[in-house]
Parts: C-alpha cells; structure tokens; sequence
C-alpha cells in the first residue's frame, strides 16, 4: 500500500469514526462551549475536517475546497 493510499485510508476512517461520535449530540449540546472557554464541537469538527482537507490536498493539488472553510476552521480561528 503507498502512502497515499494510507493517508486516504486514514481520512476515510477518521470521517467515520467523527460521524459516529457525532451522532448522538443535539443542535443545542453541540453549540456549548467546554471549560475554560474552548470553542463548541461544531467549530471543533469543523476543523478536523478542515484540516483532513488540507491533507487530501496535498495528495491531489487539484482539490481546494477545503478551502472556503479556512476563515471559520483554520488556525486561530474561534
């Protein structure tokens, strides 16, 4: 198996393994913010996959539509 082939395998189970954590968490509970002020889940999934995004990317300099999601996921964003 290449490293590409890894790192889509990797991205692929990640998106999988998110969406079953994610499942079960209501609009109202994935809006609050954790201790000490962290920002809510939807922003924290968010940018996982932001950043999956930009990884993908790196194997396939064609795909940029991780980012329209920069400013709102990206580092140092809230």
């Amino acid at each position: 198996m290449s490293y590409r082939d890894q790192l889509l395998y990797m991205l692929r189970n990640n998106q999988q393994v998110m969406k079953k954590l994610i499942d079960d968490i209501s609009e109202e509970e994935s809006l609050e913010r954790g201790q000490h002020g962290f920002n809510h889940i939807r922003w924290q999934v968010g940018h996982l996959l932001y950043a999956a995004g930009y990884s993908y990317s790196l194997l396939d300099e064609s795909y940029d539509e991780y980012k329209q999601y920069k400013e709102a996921f990206g580092g140092g964003s809230e």
